[in-house]
């Protein structure tokens, strides 16, 4: 880097120019490169974090019941409570009769045919009762069946009631609800795109999450991919705030405004200089090597933001309506195979994760810092002033790394990370990573599939307790 070009980027502005002396927009300039800053991304071999306790099989408590006296006169026996049960999902209880001061019995037929209408069967296995079977679709509700039964030397018949609340199958409580017609700003629920080039294939797929197709909103998340001529590869994705009733234009546009920056800065800065600086920054691992390199960086990725954002200061201004309305996240990643290995840059607003994945050589390598925290007010979106309007703070937010080789390289929103990995610790753990993608094994990703984006749509769809937003996700392989 020359002179003239280093006196540009040292001086960090006090907030965001509007307008260049000539009427041009401005990127605000990073301040001096901190000798503390890595290019590295954080890598971790094998995971420190031991794995989350799984509770999901564990078999629920039952309800105490008092045992009461079968000799009783006028008293009605306390109903006894079964473990509860789910539409079509396998169930299966034992009730042990001395439980209910039953010993020795002889049971009426009429119970059998009871849970036989519920789709299940009873068996008795001395004093133990034997309940299973596969509850019918129309059978939630609560059930109160009712237990004859004789015993030896008795003069009359006894009974006791047994309870069973067969729940409804969460997934079948959920709407699909379309928006308001009247509505700005119309998007697709669903999306999918796939690009192939020499080197790489790209499959990107974002749908409507659950939650918002229940309550009849848009789809928030956006994405954008493009292979160039001179073997670049550009991934953007970005998740709408919740929490601004615009933000699916935000997305949208943020996404879109940037691929195109990226592409024409290529072309302009990076790919002029970037065979000479690598092989420099390889072959001497200068910190000067890799500060000129940053600095490229900058002006590309930083710069994309940059754009994105006056894009929505724009629409923001012509309509009148808030710019925190088309609040968004705002993940990057170049990547570009060369003489020394795979390229990769990354820069990000906001929470969700890029990571690139080797199963051979097991690691994983997280390219950005996720923006999250204990609470959600802590995430930070594209349109905030203070975050593209610091140049140090958008410097420390790229990151890259020269790859051997990978196995994948994924982008994805919070609707994909939270279910997948749960914390921002997780995102760096290689086991966790492992794990999720063998559940993309079942996904035909051959170069020559035509259905891979929409195989991977469908795998999106996956029911996870909670985690209802929408979902997007890119892989580069």
């Amino acid at each position: 880097m020359n002179q003239e070009e280093t006196s540009k980027i040292t001086t960090e502005p006090e907030s965001i120019s509007d307008s260049s002396p000539n009427g041009e927009n401005m990127l605000p300039a990073p301040a001096q490169i901190v000798e503390d800053i890595s290019a590295d991304p954080i890598e971790v071999v094998e995971s420190a974090f031991p794995p989350k306790e799984n509770t999901e099989n564990s078999e629920p408590e039952r309800p105490k019941t008092t045992a009461v006296d079968s000799s009783a006169e006028f008293s009605k026996p306390e109903v006894y409570q079964l473990l509860n049960a789910m539409v079509e999902k396998p169930y299966q209880d034992f009730v042990d009769l001395r439980e209910l001061n039953i010993e020795i019995v002889r049971l009426s037929p009429n119970f059998a045919e009871q849970f036989e209408k519920l789709g299940l069967s009873v068996k008795t296995e001395g004093n133990i009762l034997r309940i299973e079977g596969v509850p019918s679709a129309d059978t939630q509700g609560e059930h109160l069946l009712r237990l004859d039964y004789a015993v030896d030397g008795a003069e009359q018949n006894q009974f006791r009631e047994l309870s069973l609340l067969i729940n409804p199958d969460p997934k079948s409580l959920w709407k699909s609800l379309e928006p308001d017609e009247s509505l700005p700003y119309r998007k697709d629920h669903l999306a999918t795109e796939t690009v192939v080039s020499d080197n790489f294939k790209i499959v990107g797929a974002s749908r409507r999450g659950r939650s918002h197709a229940h309550e009849g909103k848009f789809r928030e998340d956006d994405f954008a991919i493009r292979s160039l001529a001179n073997d670049w590869h550009i991934v953007i994705v970005a998740d709408g705030a919740g929490s601004a009733k615009l933000s699916r234009q935000g997305s949208s546009l943020a996404a879109q405004t940037a691929v195109e920056f990226v592409e024409n800065s290529i072309a302009e800065l990076l790919e002029p200089k970037f065979d000479k600086l690598i092989k420099e920054y390889t072959e001497e691992k200068t910190e000067t090597g890799e500060n000129e390199i940053k600095h490229l960086l900058y002006r590309v990725l930083c710069g994309a933001a940059f754009a994105a954002y006056k894009r929505l200061e724009k629409e923001s201004n012509d309509t009148e309506n808030a710019l925190k309305d088309y609040s968004t996240t705002f993940l990057l990643s170049i990547i570009k195979k060369c003489a020394q290995g795979f390229f990769v840059a990354s820069f990000g607003i906001g929470d969700g994760a890029i990571g690139v994945y080797s199963e051979s050589a097991r690691t994983v390598n997280l390219m950005n810092s996720p923006d999250g925290g204990e609470f959600s007010g802590q995430t930070r979106f594209l349109t905030m002033r203070e975050v593209v309007g610091n140049g140090a703070e958008m410097l420390q937010r790229i990151k890259f790394k020269l790859f051997d080789n990978f196995t994948v390289l994924a982008l994805m929103t919070d609707g994909i990370s939270d279910p997948k990995f749960g914390t921002d610790n997780n995102l760096a753990s290689y086991e966790k990573w492992k794990e999720f993608v063998d559940e993309l094994k079942g996904i035909d990703f051959s170069r020559t599939s035509e259905k891979t984006a929409q195989e991977l749509l469908e795998y999106m769809n996956f029911w996870s307790p909670g985690e209802h937003d929408d979902r997007t996700l890119v892989i580069l392989y």
